[in-house]
């Protein structure tokens, strides 16, 4: 930039390429005093719209951008406390909660194999009912043959006991002629 703007400066004295080289080096003192001047000046006016503070305001400035730095420490410090306290009560319970579960694992457990006891308890009783009811059954149907065998048998017996009867009593019609009979017409017996 410094080049730059010596260059612009040269530019307009090569331009009065007439003067004598005294009038140029005289000039370009000028020029270069003046170009000094402005770099100068252009220096003051970037800073005058900057603050101006004394060591007093910077050691404020300071202590205050240091108690504001410690507030954040604490902050972050008893927010990071916070935490780890939470962080240790969630590890607390998260161990109370596999102890527990570790229990009920084992209470289901148990409850399992008492439940497969029962079942299998079940399963013996059911076979030993079905097996009693069929044996109960067959004691039935052999009591039912053996009262109808013993009814066809009674019946067999009355028919016969009938036709004994009936051929006594056809035989007794044929001697009772040849006997005396009452007037009712029937045999009478123990006269």
């Amino acid at each position: 930039m410094k080049r730059r703007r010596l260059q612009e400066l040269n530019g307009p004295a090569s331009v009065h390429g007439s003067s004598s080289a005294a009038e140029m080096g005289e000039e370009e003192a000028q020029e270069t005093g003046r170009a000094k001047r402005c770099r100068i000046q252009q220096g003051a006016d970037e800073n005058l719209d900057m603050p101006v503070y004394s060591q007093r305001h910077m050691s404020f400035m300071e202590q205050r951008k240091d108690a504001e730095m410690q507030r954040l420490r604490d902050e972050v410090q008893q927010h990071c406390l916070q935490k780890d306290q939470e962080l240790k009560m969630k590890n607390d319970e998260l161990e109370a909660l596999r102890a527990l579960s570790a229990q009920q694992c084992g209470e289901l457990a148990k409850v399992n194999e008492e439940n497969q006891l029962l079942k299998k308890a079940v399963r013996v009783q059911h076979g030993q009912a079905e097996k009693l009811r069929g044996e109960i059954e067959q004691k039935h149907r052999g009591e039912i043959e053996a009262f109808i065998n013993a009814g066809m048998q009674a019946a067999e017996h009355i028919r016969r006991l009938e036709q004994t009867n009936y051929a006594l009593r056809a035989h007794l019609e044929q001697m009772a002629p040849s006997h005396s009979t009452d007037m009712s017409g029937g045999p009478r017996w123990g006269t």
